[in-house]
């Protein structure tokens, strides 16, 4: 349940991507940071659903190093911040795509595209839904 939640989550995203890139061409590489980056699994279910490797960076928490590039740029340590990005930012492990599971995510795409668009109705129905007098309903069974 949980690898199909995620592999749900990666598929909706390829749709943006693929409508983001179509006729241009893709990154060579996405860069992986924070909580997205301490999950192998995570990790490989995206670098085989969009076909991209996906680079961590020694420092999982980004927001460190980023502060730390700010305050060396504010003090005059760098020009500007791409040559404090290439002094501060290390990159470490790689995820390669999985060729299996790309091809297999490549196949089932279009399904999730054709079923992601029959859904949107059902959305729209669920959007019309008056719920807001019954946000203290009570559990069935109990009084």
């Amino acid at each position: 349940l949980h690898r199909a939640v995620l592999e749900g989550v990666a598929f909706s995203v390829r749709l943006k991507l693929d409508k983001f890139t179509a006729g241009k061409a893709k990154p060579d590489r996405i860069v992986a940071a924070s909580g997205g980056a301490k999950s192998d699994l995570w990790l490989k279910i995206k670098a085989s659903m969009y076909n991209v490797p996906y680079v961590m960076t020694d420092e999982v928490e980004c927001g460190i190093i980023g502060s730390a590039m700010t305050m060396a740029y504010a003090l005059g340590h760098y020009a500007d911040f791409d040559d404090a990005a290439k002094a501060m930012v290390h990159y470490a492990e790689e995820i390669s795509p999985d060729p299996q599971w790309v091809e297999l995510y490549d196949k089932m795409m279009p399904i999730y595209a054709r079923l992601y668009d029959h859904s949107k109705s059902f959305y729209d129905a669920l959007d019309q839904l008056d719920i807001t007098n019954n946000t203290q309903a009570k559990e069935p069974g109990k009084s």
